[in-house]
Order: structure tokens, then C-alpha cells, then sequence
């Protein structure tokens, strides 16, 4: 219990990312193999699951579009989180500001590898020149998530915010 919004932020943040494991564990625990869990259904859950637990409102709309996509385990933990930590940021940076923002995912197959586009039409990366941006947690955390699904991400925060990790 506290009444400092940022400890609040960040315990948020935090649950919610134990929260993007633990969806997936419970979903292994469910079936009778672990080929049985698929992807699309894990993130589709995650999106909605972190929705619901960021407190979209009238600024903030998701929309998101899954196909079919044949994800390990390691993979679909990897991309939970990756995702968790994309949709926080936009909410944290995009959404509390009142103004209109649509966040929007796609995963999909492409050219026999794996797609995932994440972008908003928020304020973009502030001050991206000065090094801070690259250099945060959030930022850190999206690199490694990345490595390990041996992607390659592109990120771009000048209209708005915009991932392409292809793997």
C-alpha cells in the first residue's frame, strides 16, 4: 500500500511481468504437452490480460491481429515479455498523456520467419538524442528479449513508437 504513483508504476509493472510467465506456466499445467499451448493463444490472453491490468480508458485503444505462428515455449516466453514491456511503455508514455492513442500488434509469419510489429501513435521517443532512451531498463529489456529469440528488431520513435523484430 502507497500513495506515491510511481511506486505504484513500478510495482505494476513488475507483477506484470511475472504475470506474463505465469500465464504461460498455467497454460503448460493445463495441457497434456507443451506443443499443445498455441502462441496465438498466449499473446492473444497476454494482450487482453495487460489491457485490462494497465487501465486502458477513452484515450488508449489495442487493436492486434495473430496468425498462426508455430512458437516454442522459450519463444512464446520470450515474446510475453517483449510484449509486456512494449505495452507498458506505450500506456506509461502514450496513453497517460490524454491524448487519443491507438497501440497496435501484429504477429504473423512473413517470408518463412516470424513478425512482430508493435507500434503507437503516441509522442514517440522524447529527447531520443540524449541517450536515455537506449539506455533504460524498459529499452534494456526489449534488446535482450529480442537476442534471445535471435531476432534482429528495428525500433523507430519518430512518429509515434514502432518495433519490427523479425526471428
Amino acid at each position: 500500500q502507497t500513495d506515491d504513483q510511481q511506486s505504484r508504476e513500478m510495482f505494476v509493472e513488475s507483477i506484470n511481468r511475472i504475470q506474463s510467465i505465469s500465464m504461460l506456466h498455467q497454460m503448460l499445467y493445463q495441457g497434456s504437452t507443451p506443443g499443445d499451448i498455441p502462441g496465438e493463444t498466449y499473446i492473444e490472453n497476454l494482450l487482453q490480460h495487460l489491457e485490462a491490468s494497465l487501465g486502458f480508458d477513452e484515450h488508449c485503444r489495442l487493436e492486434y491481429d495473430i496468425g498462426e505462428t508455430d512458437l516454442t515455449i522459450d519463444e512464446e516466453l520470450y515474446l510475453g515479455l517483449l510484449t509486456n514491456e512494449l505495452m507498458t511503455n506505450a500506456v506509461k508514455y502514450g496513453c497517460r498523456e490524454n491524448r487519443d492513442v491507438l497501440i497496435e500488434f501484429s504477429l504473423r509469419m512473413e517470408d518463412g520467419k516470424r513478425l512482430m510489429v508493435f507500434k503507437d501513435n503516441g509522442p514517440g521517443f522524447k529527447n531520443k538524442n540524449d541517450g536515455k532512451v537506449h539506455k533504460s531498463l524498459g529499452m534494456s529489456l526489449i534488446r535482450s528479449m529480442s537476442a534471445q529469440l535471435g531476432g534482429n528488431i528495428e525500433i523507430s520513435g519518430d512518429d509515434g513508437a514502432s518495433f519490427r523484430l523479425s526471428f
